[in-house]
């Protein structure tokens, strides 16, 4: 079972980006456990605990900042089995902030203004190894 962790502080956000992974990786055949947390620090527990494959985080949140949570995992080192894939999805569109990110081990950078909801889900279900299903 491939594990996704959303570290979103937005609870409305954050259960519809859940759902539509949830939804999207049933549609390809691909048992999913989607854990959401609300700040970095919990999202910092979780990692640790629930040894994700992939997250979605947000960068903008209370207690540490996505960019504090990238910090302390690179910080912390690789997990056993690799790094877990990290895709930033925030409002914060400067380029700065895309290479501080990549610098600090994401893979992938979304804009929330310009990213929908099934593109969150079809990137999440190809990179947990499908091909997404079409749009209907």
């Amino acid at each position: 079972m491939k594990k996704v962790l959303i570290i979103e502080d937005d609870a409305i956000i954050g259960k519809i980006i859940q759902l539509k992974i949830e939804y999207a990786a049933a549609q390809n055949s691909i048992a999913v456990e989607v854990s959401r947390v609300f700040d970095g620090e919990e999202g910092l527990r979780a990692v640790a605990e629930k040894n994700p494959d992939l997250i979605v985080l947000d960068l903008m949140m209370p207690k540490k900042s996505g960019f504090e949570v990238l910090e302390s995992m690179k910080n912390a080192g690789t997990k056993e089995g690799g790094a877990p894939h990290i895709m930033v999805l925030t409002n914060l569109s400067g380029e700065g902030h895309k290479d501080k990110v990549t610098e600090l081990g994401a893979s992938a950078y979304f804009i929330k203004s310009g990213t929908t909801i099934q593109q969150i889900a079809d990137y999440v279900v190809t990179q947990l190894g499908a091909t997404p299903a079409p749009i209907q």
